[in-house]
C-alpha cells in the first residue's frame, strides 16, 4: 500500500508492505523495535525502543533510549520514527518492524480516537509520512524468521 501526500511539486509516496511474502529479509535494512515493561502510569512502568543497521549478517545498534509515562505502542512507533530518520541519512530503502498497529496507523494517517499521547503520536504519524518517501515499511514475520534482531529479547533492553 503507497502512503504519502501531494506537493505542487508532485507526489510523494511511502509504500507499506503489511503482507510481506520476502523469503528472507532484505541484506541491508534498517530493524526497530519497542517495548514496555510494567504499568506506564507505575514507577515501574518503563519503556524504550531500539534501531538496528542489518548490513548482510552483521547487525549494529545505532540508536536506543528508554524512558516512563508511554505504551508499548508509542515506543514502536518512536523506533519507527528514528529508524526513517536513519535510513533517510543513510539512503537505506527498506525498515522492517514486528508492530501491525503502528503499520495500520501509518496507512490511516493516525491513531484511533481514544489512544493516550493521540495528539503526540499523529505528529509522529505525519513526520513518518514525510520523512520516509521513498522508503518501504515492512512487516517483520517473526512466525516465520523468529524475533527481530532489534527485540528487547534478545538482549536489547536496558531497563
Amino acid at each position: 500500500m503507497l502512503v504519502g501526500y501531494k506537493t505542487t511539486e508532485g507526489v510523494y509516496t511511502m509504500e507499506i508492505i503489511l503482507q510481506n511474502d520476502e523469503v528472507k529479509p532484505s541484506d541491508k535494512a534498517i530493524l526497530v523495535d519497542g517495548f514496555c515493561s510494567g504499568n506506564q502510569f507505575e514507577d515501574k512502568g518503563m519503556g524504550g525502543f531500539v534501531v538496528m543497521l542489518k548490513d548482510e549478517d552483521k547487525k549494529e545498534i545505532i540508536s536506543r533510549g528508554t524512558g516512563k509515562g508511554y505504551s508499548n505502542n508509542y515506543w514502536e512507533l518512536y523506533a519507527l520514527y528514528q529508524g526513517v530518520l536513519f535510513a533517510k541519512l543513510r539512503n537505506i530503502e527498506d525498515i522492517y518492524t514486528d508492530s501491525k498497529v503502528v503499520l495500520y496507523w501509518l496507512v490511516n494517517g493516525k491513531c484511533k480516537k481514544g489512544t493516550l499521547q493521540k495528539e503526540e503520536i499523529d505528529k509522529m504519524i505525519q513526520e513518518i509520512i514525510v520523512n520516509g518517501m521513498g522508503k518501504k515499511i515492512k512487516f517483520w514475520k517473526t512466525d516465520v524468521w523468529g524475533d527481530i534482531p532489534a527485540d528487547a529479547k534478545n538482549g536489547n533492553n536496558w531497563l
